[in-house]
């Protein structure tokens, strides 16, 4: 086997068919386990211990693998409730009953949700022709209707405040869901196959990761032989994981000069020394005289970012892979995109697709339709500004909520502006994608090549300078982050 074949197999082993022979056998699914179970535990051991008799029981019963996920589904909806107890003093009064009761209501919901997608052309007119608005609507009367409700006290009190700090994660879930039951496509689906992705034993956050019904059913693989590619696109992402925590190692070992297990002490004096760029902007580390420093910290920021988003998702839908969805990946090469809205898509895919779901395509199917331009406008900005926005407020409502109005909006306000530049960058992105069709670029050669290079650069420098107010910590005040902007470019 030649070098080049041998890097090319390497690269794409879940596609060579001998492998995959190999592993659609009891012995291979015996090596894919132990693997899986090995790269997860060195990660993580909770996560490891989870994950991996889930996934020897979806591998002895494959079709019941909804139940199964369900099941595990259950158990991190009961731990997440108790971590939501244990974080919120006063919340653990009665805890066993409220815990019981917090999991009746939610529960509850869900399943409502889940008979209305099912029973979609029986619900009134007003919900099927908006549910997402209907949706939405409900969940702000809830929250709303917390003002009225004592925090701590009693029972009943405990229990509605718990079940509606599930509400942001189960939203976008449930979005899904009632869009499956408006395509028609849920009237015939059982609950498990549905609760296994509201409350996901494979891990997640407020996105959906696989996103819903549709995706999931599209994806899910039904022979032995599909079962094992997937697993193997999984074991890919668990190891791609793996190096990509080695580099951001190597970065906060050898840049930032912090210290980091595994690297050996006579070697932690070898480092570059850059900033944080969160304490660059907060006043913590003093700007260098020159401003190389900064800009050196911008880029690297825009590279661990990647690198943590791409850690993450990795192992997300790697077990998502495992458990037989063949689903596209997270983050996929991110840093090699040639346009800005092509790093939009890379970068943070379900993300993106939850905002486009959700706000671009209601947008662009119901306004200015002869204009095309207008409605690309309208579409986009109610996707990446507005919908960004909304998911963000609904993600941290809790910590607005308590800021009050003046602190709320002070902590808000940099995602507003973050948000805004974003979708005017991916809107231009657009309008110069349209103009490129049916242009003929050259590919090849040192012209190519610079081109190609010129390109990415240029997205590397817009997706660094906007992040300036999206940087965590959130207490980073605009006029904070506004000066560590002026400063690149000496502007003090």
């Amino acid at each position: 086997m030649t070098p080049t074949a041998l890097f090319t197999l390497s690269r794409q082993f879940h596609e060579d068919d001998r492998l995959v022979a190999v592993v659609s056998t009891p012995w291979g699914q015996a090596a894919v386990w132990s693997a899986a179970t090995l790269l997860l535990f060195f990660y993580d051991r909770t996560t490891a211990a989870l994950i991996a008799p889930l996934l020897a029981l979806i591998m002895g019963f494959p079709t019941h693998r909804h139940l199964i996920l369900s099941l595990g589904g259950v158990y991190v909806f009961y731990q997440a409730v108790v971590e939501r107890q244990r974080i919120n003093p006063g919340w653990e009064a009665d805890r066993w009953l409220a815990l019981l009761l917090t999991m009746a209501l939610v529960g509850g919901g869900l399943y409502a949700c889940y008979r209305a997608a099912r029973s979609y052309e029986r619900l009134p007119r007003l919900v099927r022709r908006h549910p997402l608005l209907t949706l939405h609507a409900i969940v702000w009367m809830v929250f709303v209707s917390l003002l009225a409700i004592p925090r701590h006290g009693h029972l009943m009190a405990t229990s509605i405040w718990l079940a509606a700090a599930c509400f942001p994660f189960l939203i976008w879930r449930c979005g899904y869901m009632l869009l499956s039951g408006q395509r028609r496509r849920a009237t015939d689906s059982r609950f498990r196959e549905h609760f296994f992705y509201l409350w996901p034993a494979y891990g997640g956050t407020d996105v959906p990761y696989g996103k819903g019904y549709d995706y999931l059913q599209q994806t899910a693989a039904e022979t032995m032989t599909d079962r094992a590619r997937a697993q193997l696109a999984g074991l890919k992402l668990l190891i791609l994981a793996w190096m990509w925590q080695g580099a951001l190692w190597m970065i906060n070992g050898f840049v930032h000069g912090l210290p980091v297990d595994g690297i050996p002490s006579e070697l932690s004096g070898y480092h570059l020394d850059v900033p944080r760029l969160s304490a660059l902007i907060g006043g913590q580390a003093p700007l260098h005289s020159s401003p190389a420093w900064a800009w050196a910290s911008l880029f690297v920021e825009l590279i661990t970012r990647t690198l943590k988003l791409a850690i993450a998702g990795h192992v997300i839908i790697g077990c998502l892979r495992l458990f037989g969805f063949h689903v596209f990946r997270n983050t996929y090469r991110p840093l090699l995109s040639q346009s800005v809205v092509e790093f939009w898509n890379r970068f943070y895919y379900y993300f993106k697709e939850l905002l486009v779901e959700f706000f671009f395509f209601p947008t662009y199917a119901s306004y200015f339709k002869t204009r095309p331009r207008l409605r690309l406008f309208a579409a986009t900005m109610a996707a990446a500004f507005l919908g960004n926005v909304y998911y963000h407020v609904l993600r941290d409502i809790g910590h607005l909520a308590a800021a009050g109005l003046a602190g709320a909006w002070s902590l808000l306000f940099p995602r507003v502006f973050y948000s805004l530049l974003l979708a005017l960058g991916i809107y231009v992105s657009l309008l110069r994608e349209r103009k490129r069709r049916g242009r003929t670029w050259p590919q090849n050669g040192p012209w190519g090549v610079f081109l190609r290079i010129k390109r990415i650069a240029g997205v590397w420098l817009f997706y660094a300078l906007i992040h300036i107010w999206n940087a965590d910590p959130p207490r980073l005040t605009f006029a904070q982050r506004t000066d560590f902007f002026l400063s690149l470019f000496g502007i003090r």
